[in-house]
C-alpha cells in the first residue's frame, strides 16, 4: 500500500495543480488549441498569454487585458470592457484572429499610452458598436487583415492603420474626434491610412471630425462614399515626399471635405471624384491622374477666401471617353493648370472664376472654336495648327476663360439722369435700367448706407452686347422671397452662410455679409439686399446662354462705392479674378478723374474705353 498510496498522492496532486491552471485568472497555457472550460465574468485580470481559445463567448468582461502570442478562433466577446493599464500600450502583440466579434462594450485607455495591436493576423473579424475612448491614438501596426470590419465605431482618440496589408477592411457608420472638456469645440483627432497596401477598401457613411491621412499607400479598390471629413485630408506625407498614394480604382462619392484636401503627388489610375464638395479648396499638384474622373464637383471658395482647384505640375490623361473627365465642375475661385500637361481629357460645362494656365501643354481642343493642339504661355493660348488632333466629345462646353460679368438684361434703380443731363435741367426720378443701358455718371442704387444710397457709374471694364465664342455660363440664384438674380459664376455678391442670418430678418451689425462667388452659392445661403436685410436662397441653377445676336450681352459697370443692386440684390463691382481690395486700389486714378472733373472725367475715360485702353484692362486684368 505504501507505493501505491504514494502514487495516488500524486496523482491527486496532479489533478488539483491542473484544476487550479484551468481556473485561476482565466489563464490557459496548453499549446494546443481546445474548447475552454471556463467563462470569467466580470472583475478578472484578461491574461491569455500564450493561449489558444476556441468557440468561447465572453460576456460583460471587465478589468486589465493581455493577449499575447495567443489564437482565437470563433470567439465572440460582448459588452466587454478592456482596460489598458499600467506602463504597457501594447493590447495585442503577435494575435492570430479568426472569425472573431467584438459586439458593444469599450477599449479603455487609462494610461496615456496609445493603445497598440501590434503582429496581428486578423480573418473575419468584426468589431460593432465599440467605444474606443479618448486619452491616446488606437494603433494597429504590422498586420495582415482579411474580411476585418470595423461597424459603428466611435475612435475618440484617432485611429492608425500602418505598416501593415488588408484585403476586404470596411469601415461602415463610424466617427472619429471628441467633445474637448469645454465640450464646444470638436477635437482634432487623426485617422491615419499610412504606410499599407490595401486591397478592396470601403469606408461608408462615416464622418471623422479631424484630419485625415491616406498617405504612402498602395490602394486597390477603395470605396469613399456618403462621407464627411470635418478637417483637412491629405494624400502627402509630410515626414518624406517620396513616398506617395498610388491608388487604383479609387472611387470617391458623396463625399464632402471641409477642410483643404491635398493630393500633391498622388498616382490616381482609373479613378473618379462624384458628387464632392471640396470647401478648402482642391490639390493636386504634381499628381499623375490617368483616366481619373471628377463629375458635379463644386470648389465654393466661401467667404473672402481664395481657395481653388490646381493641378501645377500635374498630368492628366484620358482616353476621350467616360474615364478620363472633367464634367460639371465649378470652382468659385482659380482653377490652375499652371505647367500641366493635358491630353486626351473629356471637359463638359467646367467653369471658373479664373484661370492660370501658364506653361501648360494641351494636346487636345481646349479653348477656343478650332480643334487643335493648344500651347499655353504666359498670359494666353494659342493653337498649333501643324499638329491637329481629334477633339473629344464635349470638350467644347469649356469656358474657363469665363467673363465675370453681369448680363445686359439684368436691371438696377437709377436716382439720376447723367451727370451731363443733370447739369441741363434734366429730370432725376429714379427710375429702373438695363444694365446694358447704363452711362458714365448714371448715379445707381448700392445699398452701401442704406435703401436709398446711390452710387454714380464711372467705368466699364467689360462691355460688349455679344456673350463671345462658346457661349457664357450663368447661376440664376432664387429667393424665398422671388428675387431671380442671373450673374456670371465668377462675379461676386454679398451673401451670408447657411445659418448666419434668418431669411428676411435685419442683417447683424457683426458679422458683415462675406463676398462670395456668386457660383458658390448654396441652397440655404443669405443674399443681401437693398435694406439690408437677407432673404434665403430657395433655388440655384447653372446654365449656359449660346452666343446669338439677340444675346444680353455681358457688362463690368463700377460704381465709385463698388458695390450695386441688381434685381432687387446686393453685388459686387468686382470678381474674383481680382481681391476685391486689390482691384480697388488699381482703379483709384480714374475714380479720382470723376471726383475731380465730373462729366468732363467721365467723357475721358469714356475715350479710354473707346481708344481699349478697358478692353485690354479686361483681357489681362479682368476686375
Amino acid at each position: 500500500m505504501g507505493r501505491l498510496g504514494g502514487w495516488l498522492r500524486l496523482a491527486t496532486a496532479a489533478a488539483v495543480v491542473a484544476a487550479v491552471a484551468s481556473t485561476a485568472l482565466g489563464v490557459i497555457k496548453d499549446k494546443e488549441c481546445r474548447e475552454n472550460s471556463t467563462n470569467p465574468n466580470v472583475g478578472v485580470n484578461l491574461d491569455y498569454s500564450q493561449s489558444c481559445i476556441v468557440n468561447e463567448v465572453f460576456v460583460n468582461m471587465t478589468g486589465s487585458w493581455k493577449f499575447q502570442e495567443s489564437k482565437l478562433e470563433n470567439v465572440t466577446f460582448v459588452n466587454c470592457v478592456f482596460a489598458n493599464v499600467g506602463r504597457s500600450s501594447t493590447a495585442f502583440t503577435s494575435v492570430e484572429m479568426t472569425n472573431v466579434s467584438f459586439a458593444g462594450g469599450r477599449f479603455r485607455n487609462t494610461n496615456g499610452q496609445a493603445t497598440v495591436f501590434n503582429k496581428l493576423a486578423m480573418r473575419d473579424v468584426l468589431f460593432r458598436d465599440i467605444l474606443w475612448e479618448a486619452g491616446a491614438q488606437v494603433i494597429f501596426r504590422s498586420f495582415a487583415m482579411s474580411g476585418v470590419v470595423f461597424r459603428r465605431n466611435r475612435f475618440l482618440g484617432g485611429l492608425t492603420l500602418t505598416e501593415g496589408e488588408s484585403s476586404g477592411l470596411i469601415f461602415r457608420n463610424c466617427t472619429s474626434g471628441q467633445q474637448q472638456s469645454s465640450e464646444l469645440l470638436p477635437s482634432v483627432e487623426t485617422v491615419r491610412l499610412y504606410k499599407l497596401t490595401a486591397n478592396r477598401t470601403k469606408i461608408i457613411g462615416s464622418s471623422f471630425a479631424g484630419p485625415v491621412q491616406l498617405a504612402a499607400a498602395q490602394v486597390r479598390d477603395m470605396e469613399i462614399r456618403d462621407t464627411t471629413f470635418g478637417a483637412s485630408f491629405t494624400c502627402e506625407d509630410a515626414a518624406d515626399r517620396r513616398n506617395l498614394l498610388d491608388a487604383t480604382r479609387l472611387q470617391v462619392v458623396d463625399v464632402a471635405v471641409e477642410g483643404p484636401f491635398n493630393c500633391t503627388g498622388a498616382q490616381l489610375h482609373s479613378s473618379a471624384f462624384a458628387d464632392v464638395s471640396f470647401g478648402g479648396g482642391a490639390t493636386f499638384t504634381g499628381a499623375d491622374l490617368d483616366n481619373v474622373a471628377l463629375v458635379n464637383v463644386r470648389v465654393p471658395s466661401p467667404g473672402r477666401s481664395c481657395t481653388g482647384l490646381s493641378f501645377q505640375d500635374a498630368t492628366l490623361k484620358g482616353d476621350g471617353g467616360r474615364g478620363g473627365q472633367m464634367r460639371n465642375v465649378t470652382v468659385g475661385c482659380l482653377l490652375s493648370l499652371r505647367s500641366a500637361t493635358v491630353e486626351g481629357v473629356v471637359w463638359t460645362n467646367v467653369t471658373a472664376g479664373r484661370t492660370d494656365y501658364a506653361g501648360a501643354i494641351v494636346r487636345q481642343e481646349f479653348l477656343g472654336p478650332d480643334c487643335c493642339t493648344v500651347l499655353c504661355g504666359p498670359g494666353r493660348c494659342k493653337c498649333d495648327v501643324k499638329d491637329r488632333t481629334v477633339c473629344p466629345r464635349g470638350s467644347r462646353d469649356v469656358r474657363l476663360g469665363a467673363r465675370a460679368c453681369l448680363l445686359g438684361t439684368s436691371t438696377v434703380e437709377v436716382a439720376a439722369a447723367p451727370a451731363a443731363a443733370a447739369s441741363e435741367g434734366a429730370p432725376t426720378a429714379a427710375k429702373m435700367v438695363a444694365v446694358r443701358d447704363l452711362e458714365h455718371g448714371m448715379a445707381v442704387r448700392d445699398g452701401v448706407d442704406g435703401a436709398a444710397s446711390a452710387s454714380p457709374i464711372y467705368l466699364f471694364s467689360h462691355r460688349t452686347p455679344d456673350v463671345g465664342p462658346g457661349g457664357a455660363d450663368v447661376v440664376t440664384l432664387t429667393t424665398v422671397a422671388g428675387h431671380r438674380l442671373a450673374i456670371t459664376p465668377g462675379h461676386l455678391v454679398y451673401a451670408v452662410p447657411r445659418g448666419g442670418a434668418a431669411a428676411a430678418a435685419p442683417l447683424p451689425a457683426s458679422p458683415p455679409p462675406s463676398l462670395v462667388p456668386a457660383g458658390a452659392v448654396t441652397v440655404g445661403d443669405a443674399l443681401v439686399t437693398a435694406n439690408g436685410s437677407t432673404v434665403a436662397v430657395a433655388s440655384t441653377r447653372l446654365s449656359v446662354i449660346p452666343q446669338t445676336a439677340a444675346g444680353p450681352g455681358l457688362y463690368a459697370p463700377h460704381s465709385v462705392s463698388g458695390a450695386l443692386v441688381v434685381d432687387g440684390l446686393r453685388v459686387s463691382c468686382y470678381t474674383t479674378a481680382v481681391h476685391p481690395v486689390v482691384a480697388a486700389v488699381a482703379l483709384a486714378p480714374a475714380r479720382a478723374a470723376y471726383a475731380l472733373w465730373g462729366a468732363g472725367g467721365v467723357r475721358w475715360m469714356s475715350g479710354l474705353e473707346g481708344g481699349g485702353v478697358a478692353a485690354a484692362l479686361d483681357r489681362w486684368w479682368p476686375l
